[in-house]
């Protein structure tokens, strides 16, 4: 592990859950004295890294801060409608892989998603696994 990130983790222990950047750099400048504070930039390189190798979370605020947390945080509970298109007929469910897929995206993106809408028609082709 490198020097940086052992630092990182110390400012992320420092920081507390639901922090961001910023609170990480202000947490390492209030522990690193004699050494140089890693630039924010820095930072934000290595928790990105972190977040790729699931080893932090990243939710995105509705003012579009990246928020950082060390377990996954509760989903809101979501009630998906798909409509397929011909018939009309809808189809509710409770589906955290697509929440989760959602935010995802949103954080990837530096988006805050407020409704998302999916159409479906009828599947008249086979998906059945290739040999």
């Amino acid at each position: 592990m490198t020097r940086l990130r052992r630092r990182l983790l110390l400012g992320i222990l420092k920081a507390g859950s639901g922090f961001t950047v910023v609170d990480v750099w202000n947490a390492l400048s209030k522990v690193m004295h004699e050494v140089r504070v890693p630039p924010q930039e820095s930072i934000q390189r290595n928790l990105n890294l972190l977040v790729e190798h699931s080893i932090l979370y990243k939710n995105v605020t509705s003012d579009r801060r990246w928020r950082y947390h060390t377990e996954p945080q509760p989903l809101q509970n979501y009630t998906i409608t798909v409509v397929e298109i011909e018939s009309g007929k809808q189809l509710f469910f409770n589906a955290s892989e697509v929440v989760t897929s959602l935010q995802r995206f949103a954080s990837a993106h530096r988006l805050n998603i407020n409704e998302v809408s999916i159409s479906v028609t009828q599947n008249t082709t086979d998906l059945s696994p290739i040999s």
